[in-house]
């Protein structure tokens, strides 16, 4: 702190008359400083603690134990600024560090602590524009790495496990994520509960139930109204609950299901334990619940890909018309344009099944 003081002294700051001095104390016990350093030309200064570590490093010293930071701001210990801080990350082991006044008061604090902490974007190792998906898929893949019944040798691996699940609670939720991004941890005023979870059995076969699948659309708080409630899209939304055996029967079907209906209807599902919101404004009493919209009918038959396939088909418009002579194109005023499948008759094996000619009718 002494050498630290007295490095202060050389500072060359007329334009901001704030002196700063730094030392840091290498691994065999020298001590080497800087001081700041300011430029009327372009308005660039460089600061202290850089001053000492730029001069250490070009005397092929990198190894270092200590360091200090002398300046005088009032009652305030003066830290390194961020661009100094990530320097002290590049060279220097978490050492400890003297923030000190020039009267040898000081703060003690280590570079890791001067660091900020990890966004919780940085958590989850995701994109700020990463989508709901793209959360739960990394929080997944997270979970089943860091989870404690696979760690049970770290000691430290349930705080790593609450942390990353902390994030992903904040992130999948739109308002905490939106006061996240614009505040901060300091802007949560309603953090979720963060001290419970589930097996690591859980994570591997019940979470994220559809996330894996590009043909299902996973629903959630944020989207389901724009995209479901108030759109005249026609949607079969599937509503689950990942400990519901039921649930994971149809899921196979679910997946085949939506493959089949591709380009002729939206399919989604909404995991109630995760969005009960969801759920309970739909009304829902049981799982899992397969409703169609706009109408809102709930599906109550047999649950193999062909009943669903047959039950969407007679609830969309009929646009399929038995031609039985070319009089009937005539009598269309309004010039509709047709796609004709000319079959011998309705055995005809060339000819597409009816369940096709629909399906083929709606992407039309």
């Amino acid at each position: 702190m002494i050498a630290a003081r007295d490095a202060r002294e050389n500072a060359y700051c007329p334009y901001s008359k704030f002196k700063v001095g730094a030392a840091l104390r290498t691994i065999d016990g020298e001590i080497i400083t800087g001081c700041n350093v300011e430029n009327c030309s372009y308005g660039l200064a460089i600061c202290a603690e850089r001053t000492a570590l730029v001069k250490a490093v070009s005397q092929n010293k990198r190894h270092f134990v200590a360091a200090a930071v002398c300046a005088e701001m009032g009652d305030t210990f003066v830290g390194p600024c961020g661009a100094c801080r990530q320097f002290f990350v590049e060279f220097c082991e978490n050492m400890p560090i003297f923030l000190c006044r020039p009267d040898l008061t000081y703060k003690e604090t280590n570079s890791d602590a001067l660091l900020p902490d990890m966004s919780y974007y940085d958590v989850l190792g995701i994109r700020r524009d990463s989508t709901d998906q793209e959360i739960r898929r990394a929080f997944k893949k997270l979970a089943l790495m860091l989870h404690p019944d696979k760690n049970k040798n770290d000691p430290e691996a349930q705080d790593k496990f609450l942390k990353m699940k902390q994030a992903y609670e904040v992130l999948k939720d739109t308002d905490l994520r939106r006061k996240y991004d614009l505040y901060g941890e300091e802007g949560l005023d309603k953090r979720p509960s963060n001290n419970n979870y589930h097996s690591w059995s859980y994570y591997e076969k019940s979470f994220g139930l559809y996330d894996d699948d590009e043909e299902v659309v996973v629903l959630t708080s944020a989207d389901f109204f724009q995209s479901v409630t108030s759109s005249d899209d026609y949607w079969f939304v599937n509503f689950y609950s990942p400990g519901c055996s039921h649930c994971h029967t149809i899921a196979p079907i679910w997946r085949e299901f939506a493959v089949r209906m591709d380009g002729v209807i939206r399919v989604g599902a909404v995991n109630c334990q995760e969005y009960w919101d969801i759920c309970t404004n739909n009304g829902i009493r049981s799982y899992p619940s397969l409703i169609f919209y706009p109408s809102g009918q709930q599906y109550s038959g047999d649950r193999t890909v062909e009943d669903l396939e047959d039950f969407i088909l007679s609830a969309l418009p009929r646009l399929v018309i038995q031609v039985n002579s070319k009089e009937q194109f005539s009598e269309d005023e309004d010039e509709t344009m047709y796609l004709l499948f000319f079959c011998q008759d309705r055995d005809d094996e060339d000819c597409p099944s009816d369940r096709t000619k629909y399906k083929m009718a709606i992407l039309l």
